[in-house]
């Protein structure tokens, strides 16, 4: 059985990302170019209730992006992103229960323009205590940017980052102990790598015959 996803009301695209446990799907919505309110944003969709609910960017930004949530559909991560200046940053949303609406938090970074989780995502553990993403950490010539992999921990409140390993990768996915699926380039070539939480990068096998994967 499969069931149409609804479009966001005034979009007239729609990307989906991830699934909760509990029946709640992410992605982003898009609409054309130049639209003053900006072009894409997130949204979360409830295949029970077929409430479709936009998810909004923080503070004056005007695009965001869901990429992974929760496996009880409560904690939501992404990118929020804006100009004047130029700013990419990792979020989560948090469902507030008592208020009844969904609640946008940037996650502490080095530089404020981050544009590597715009494709190698911002991921969240099933339990929602871990979220990995690889942020910037040095601008380099010719507007390129070298981005290393960190996970942040709440402590008190307080989402902690700490720095797990200097590969930029492309994230697929991480388990509740920390543990990430990913794709890191060697040599020019996209391998499939598992990371743990000390920081080692283990290949994965290719299939016989295959140069990537």
């Amino acid at each position: 059985q499969s069931t149409r996803v609804p479009l966001l009301d005034e979009y007239t695209n729609i990307e989906l990302n991830a699934l909760s446990d509990n029946g709640l799907v992410v992605g982003y919505a898009s609409r054309p170019l130049g639209h003053p309110e900006g072009s894409t944003t997130a949204f979360v969709w409830d295949s029970k209730t077929g409430v479709m609910t936009r998810l909004m960017p923080a503070g004056n930004d005007v695009s965001c992006h869901a990429q992974s949530i929760s496996a009880a559909g409560d904690r939501i991560t992404g990118y929020t992103a804006g100009s004047k200046p130029t700013r990419m940053l990792p979020c989560v949303w948090d469902w507030n229960q008592s208020e009844k609406k969904w609640q946008i938090e940037t996650l502490e970074t080095i530089e404020v323009y981050n544009p590597y989780i715009m494709s190698s995502s911002v991921v969240v553990s099933p339990d929602g205590q871990r979220i990995a993403a690889c942020i910037t950490v040095a601008n380099l010539p010719n507007d390129m940017y070298d981005s290393s992999l960190y996970q942040w921990q709440q402590a008190d409140g307080v989402w902690k980052r700490q720095l797990i390993s200097d590969d930029q990768m492309y994230l697929c996915d991480m388990n509740d102990a920390g543990q990430i699926a990913g794709v890191v380039s060697r040599d020019g070539v996209r391998l499939p790598c598992m990371v743990d939480v000390s920081g080692q990068v283990r290949l994965i096998d290719l299939l016989p015959g295959d140069v990537s994967g």
